[in-house]
Parts: C-alpha cells; sequence; structure tokens
C-alpha cells in the first residue's frame, strides 16, 4: 500500500493543500461532542495521517482516499457553514 503526501491527495481528490489543512485544522479544534453530533446525523470521518520525519510530513495511505473524498462530498458548500472560523459570542 503506497503512502501519499498532502500534495499527493490534494491533487487526487481536486482540492487544494490548503483546504485539506482547514478540514483536519477544524477537526483538531472542535468541541468533541458537536464532532459526535455531526456524525451521528452523517458526517464521514477524515482518515489519521502519518507524521514523518523532523518536519512532520503528513502522509496518508492510499486506501484512505475513498474516505476523504466521502468527507469532501459531505462538507456543506455554505458560507458560515459547520466549518466557519465564527464562534458563538459568550
Amino acid at each position: 500500500m503506497a503512502k501519499l503526501t498532502m500534495s499527493q491527495v490534494a491533487n487526487k481528490i481536486g482540492v487544494s493543500v490548503y483546504t485539506i489543512k482547514r478540514w483536519y485544522k477544524w477537526l483538531e479544534s472542535e468541541d468533541v461532542e458537536k464532532l459526535a453530533e455531526l456524525v451521528k446525523k452523517g458526517m464521514p470521518v477524515l482518515p489519521k495521517y502519518e507524521l514523518v520525519g523532523a518536519t512532520k510530513w503528513r502522509y496518508w495511505d492510499e486506501n484512505d482516499i475513498e474516505d476523504i473524498i466521502k468527507f469532501k462530498e459531505w462538507v456543506p458548500k455554505t458560507r458560515n457553514g459547520v466549518m466557519s472560523m465564527k464562534k458563538e459570542e459568550k
């Protein structure tokens, strides 16, 4: 099974490297309970990546492409959607 870099994954699924970084940043910073609720409502889970080397290059298994495509298709295409960086005011 081949390992793919972020740029290879981005190229295969037709998005930018920045988009993939943004998806993972959102997942890693979002509230666990909110994510669990979204998964119950049908959100596909992004596969874990492998960090390699001192520069922490991210690698995915070739088999992960399908799961990433499912997530790409799920992402709402609306302004201020589920991934909006706006947080609720206290």
